[in-house]
């Protein structure tokens, strides 16, 4: 399965969650739906864990047409991303499946919040992506086995 997962600037959230899913072994890439593009990660604790995890990514890029036909499931960190997703590629995002990452640490959350430059959330967010990217990758392996 190839996953592309989608935060606003692409410097924090989804980086994070697409280095987790592929230290699971799962193929994932990561892009924001922001203007701005090409800045480094942010913050300095994200560039931390993403290095410990396999082939980090350490530029934000914006999600494209390539991106969203190259994926197989769009996780995302909020309702506005799918919005965003769904003005921005309204032909190539059907049959994707816009999934909320949040849902899988508690099916009541809208989103994961945003740290930014808050770094008293930054650890419970990544806390949160981890166990996120853990239960998503626990319920496709047994949507894999029912098959």
């Amino acid at each position: 399965m190839k996953v592309l997962v989608v935060c606003t600037g692409n410097r924090h959230r989804s980086p994070v969650a697409a280095a987790f899913l592929r230290s699971r072994g799962v193929e994932a890439l990561s892009a924001g739906v922001s203007l701005k593009i090409n800045n480094a990660l942010f913050p300095p604790r994200t560039r931390a864990i993403v290095e410990k995890l396999p082939n980090p990514e350490y530029r934000s890029k914006r999600v494209t047409v390539a991106l969203v036909r190259w994926a197989d499931a769009i996780l995302i960190m909020q309702p506005s991303h799918a919005k965003s997703i769904v003005e921005q590629f309204p032909n190539d995002y059907i049959g994707k499946g816009l999934i909320t990452l949040a849902q899988y640490h508690n099916p009541s959350l809208r989103k994961i919040p945003d740290p930014g430059f808050n770094m008293a959330i930054f650890d419970e967010v990544v806390r949160t992506l981890d166990k996120c990217v853990e239960n998503f990758v626990c319920q496709e392996v047994l949507k894999q086995l029912k098959k």
